[in-house]
């Protein structure tokens, strides 16, 4: 008997990554590619009972060892509780033309993760298939259809296929035909070819890719060629369809009333809409979930409540509800969290793998997944994204970035020398917005352990020797506010003796650290991601009397479109003052633009490792 199986999804670069190291510069050589891909055919015919058949031909040749790890084994989940799947054909062809066929035992069947931790979330499956003996130069041939009983959404039929730049492929075709009296549509961005006919369109393209994108790259989606067949013209239908199906969902009974009165604790309008949403991120646990293997429909509101657990669609649906229940309107709003800031060139369910709240009366995204988000804060991994608005007022539209009239993060130090060497003084730091939730989360227990242990981690690890000590952390509770966390401390040995002392100018590490990443390479080929921010950093560091500095360092200020760096040094009274700041500006950072954020990271690089030489002072007479 054959066993089933099903592929991996076309070319989007998340199952079949290549495994070569990433190219840190781009006057590096050109990286090995480890395999590519020859032939890869997606064929979807909806039929006249709404069900359809998704076939895929693929055939990818590894090219070296660990193309060989990363291309002969297929792994992929799907539903099951509406999907079915069959093996065409699967074998490795040698480089001397023998034809060796994937056996039933090399084909593993188990439930999805998501499954498994949730098993009434899910009813998805994972099957793995692994190629036998397979050697760089070998072809891997596949070949697997699967069946849908109904479509993910009501109506909408739908696939897309982006071409990686770090996978070289020579034949890439999507194809969906539907059957009369259905549209069907082609959407592109990049060099396709398009062929329609009334009922069938095709599309075609190779990809000759040889770059892997750094570390902080945009998602693929965000620039690659992209294609996309579907049903559907308006993203406006694929929120009807939403709609349409998880209506069931939110039905209010009697326990999600009662809930959201005691969650409102009384209040009404926004004050009610923030108790409820506090009161979710207290009692709903979320969890994550492959909505290829879990399906878009959400479980009813009130199994939600029941269990306190869902994923970001349950739980989507249970906030809903819950205002619903006290008279305030609010709808799923279906987005993605990768780092992609466009939307997609056409119609497609799975541009969207994550849910968020709407609140049209005060203007809220709301996401109960971010157990630390304030009710006027998106969380920055929900923050500049396309956003499909459900219900009545359906559109697509993108969630709101950081007010960047307000400053993210704020830290000030003071601090005295002693002519011993000793340095000792007090830091505060005040985080609002996404900082504010990215703080409480590094908080954990109680006592803020876990963040005393991250502060004294990164006090050794900069070679300090010395103590820290009287933490104190304000606003820890109330997410609606900035959260300040103070504590002192005391350095060993900061001066080296002689006459002359010299001493590294005490640094933030904060705006170094944000723009860390973007040092080693001064030209990138593909986007840049940044986290749109403002950073402040204060020091006052009194010197002893009896020294004073033998030079002053230079000051700098650098605006460019992509963001602004200043840093000012000043001495009055033997109080050194610091002042630095830095403002990001965009979420996407563009190769012609790049330029400017590898400047912004060198001059931060600079300005961390200052170094303040000290003279004995001269005594008036």
């Amino acid at each position: 008997m054959t066993k089933s199986i099903v592929g991996i999804s076309a070319l989007t670069g998340a199952v079949l990554l290549a495994t070569s190291a990433v190219s840190q510069a781009a006057s590096k050589p050109a990286p090995i590619v480890n395999y590519q891909i020859l032939r890869d055919r997606t064929v979807i015919q909806v039929h006249k009972n709404g069900s359809y058949t998704k076939t895929v031909t693929r055939i990818v040749q590894p090219l070296t060892t660990e193309g060989v790890q990363s291309s002969s084994q297929i792994a992929v989940a799907y539903p099951a509780n509406f999907a079915t799947a069959k093996v065409l054909y699967a074998y490795t062809e040698t480089k001397s033309g023998k034809k060796l066929n994937v056996v039933p035992s090399a084909i593993f069947d188990q439930s999805a993760h998501s499954a498994l931790t949730a098993p009434f979330l899910s009813d998805g499956k994972i099957q793995s298939l692994i190629f036998p003996a397979v050697h760089p130069g070998d072809v891997l041939h596949i070949k697997y259809q699967l069946t849908f009983a109904h479509p993910y959404l009501p109506g909408i039929y739908a696939a897309a296929l982006v071409l990686s730049p770090s996978i070289p492929i020579k034949n890439a075709t999507l194809e969906l035909s539907v059957p009369q009296g259905m549209h069907v549509y082609a959407n592109i961005r990049g060099p396709w070819t398009v062929k329609k006919s009334r009922q069938t369109v095709t599309i075609t393209g190779s990809y000759q890719g040889a770059i892997f994108p750094p570390l902080g790259s945009a998602a693929i989606s965000q620039y690659a060629p992209m294609a996309v067949v579907t049903t559907s013209a308006d993203w406006k239908d694929l929120a009807k369809a939403y709609s349409k199906a998880a209506q069931p969902a939110t039905t209010l009974t009697p326990t999600i009333k009662t809930v959201a009165h005691q969650a409102a604790q009384g209040a009404t309008g926004v004050a009610a809409v923030q108790n409820i949403y506090r009161w979710m991120q207290k009692n709903i646990q979320t969890i994550s979930v492959n909505y290829r293997s879990a399906g878009f429909v959400p479980p009813a509101a009130s199994e939600t409540l029941a269990k306190k657990l869902g994923d970001s669609n349950a739980s989507a649906t249970l906030l809903c509800a819950l205002l619903q229940a006290e008279n305030i309107k609010a709808v799923p709003a279906l987005m993605s969290q990768s780092p992609r800031f466009v939307p997609y060139p056409g119609v497609d369910p799975f541009a969207f793998s994550h849910f968020m709240v709407y609140v049209p009366a005060y203007g809220l995204y709301l996401d109960p997944h971010d157990r630390h988000a304030a009710i006027n804060s998106v969380p920055i991994m929900d923050a500049g994204r396309p956003v499909l608005l459900t219900g009545a007022d359906a559109k697509l539209t993108t969630t709101p970035g950081p007010d960047l009239n307000s400053v993210q993060y704020a830290m000030t130090d003071t601090m005295k020398l002693a002519r011993s060497g000793e340095l000792s003084g007090r830091s505060r730091q005040v985080a609002q917005g996404w900082r504010a939730a990215e703080k409480r989360a590094v908080l954990g227990d109680k006592v803020g352990r876990r963040l005393i242990n991250a502060v004294e981690a990164s006090f050794y690890q900069q070679g300090n020797f010395g103590t820290i000590s009287h933490f104190q952390i304000e606003n820890r509770d109330d997410i609606n506010k900035p959260i300040a966390v103070t504590y002192h401390f005391k350095k060993f040995g900061v001066l080296d003796g002689g006459s002359k002392g010299a001493m590294l100018i005490p640094s933030d590490h904060l705006i170094a650290g944000a723009l860390a990443p973007f040092v080693d390479q001064s030209k990138r080929a593909v986007p840049t991601v940044t986290k749109p921010q403002r950073i402040q950093y204060t020091l006052h560091l009194q010197l002893p009397l009896s020294m004073s500095p033998e030079f002053m360092p230079q000051g700098e200020k650098i605006s460019t479109p992509i963001g602004d760096y200043a840093v000012t040094y000043t001495i009055k009274n033997h109080v050194l003052t610091v002042q630095k700041s830095l403002a990001l500006k965009s979420f996407v950072v563009n190769p012609a633009d790049y330029h400017y954020l590898h400047t912004l990271a060198i001059k931060a690089l600079q300005n961390s490792h200052q170094v303040l030489l000290l003279k004995k002072a001269k005594l008036s007479s």
